[in-house]
């Protein structure tokens, strides 16, 4: 075909380059809290071509989030489940307040997407790779969406039924094979 770009694949130089995941939220943002954005920004480091498509509203939660996104270093030397046990304001205050070598381009790696119709929605969560759930409180409807339309649900499980919804959908779905125990678990299923 003379409309590729590039070289034919055996002309390359250097290894294929692996398509961009796109992962999803489609969570109300209530559900949302900064260690599991934090998470989602280090997974996101981790593949420098991934992105992430999450719901628009509230609008006015969008700038403090990409902030947050600007800000936020790879840097670290905690591992995720050590960062699991910091108070919520702690891991704000230790993103907003770091120095260094800031991950660059996060924040425009962060899409933000309207509501759509069921259908639509539907047929535009089947377009992503992978579902991220918030894990304090998890998908639940959500959840049962993204498992119909055939994306893995990343997930972990906690001690409220709020946190737990996501793994009893996929569960019952027998879908259990991106249930996770721990958020480095979380972390590796998802990468």
């Amino acid at each position: 075909d003379e409309r590729r770009s590039g070289p034919p694949e055996d002309q390359r130089i250097g290894p294929p380059q692996d398509p961009p995941a796109l992962f999803a939220n489609f969570n109300n943002l209530y559900k949302l809290s900064p260690s599991v954005f934090a998470l989602w920004l280090s997974i996101l480091a981790q593949l420098p071509r991934a992105r992430i498509a999450m719901l628009s509203l509230p609008e006015d939660a969008q700038p403090h989030l990409r902030r947050f996104a600007s800000v936020f270093s790879q840097g670290g030397d905690k591992t995720p489940d050590e960062e699991e046990e910091e108070e919520e304001e702690d891991v704000v205050q230790d993103v907003t307040h770091r120095g260094g070598s800031l991950s660059a381009g996060l924040a425009e790696r962060v899409e933000f997407v309207e509501m759509m119709p069921r259908e639509q929605h539907l047929e535009r969560a089947a377009l992503t790779d992978a579902f991220l759930d918030t894990l304090l409180v998890n998908a639940h409807t959500t959840a049962m969406d993204m498992t119909w339309a055939g994306v893995p649900v990343v997930t972990r499980p906690h001690v409220r039924f709020s946190s737990r919804v996501a793994a009893s959908v996929l569960t019952a779905a027998a879908c259990t094979h991106s249930l996770s125990r721990t958020r480095r678990d979380y972390v590796a299923t998802a990468l």
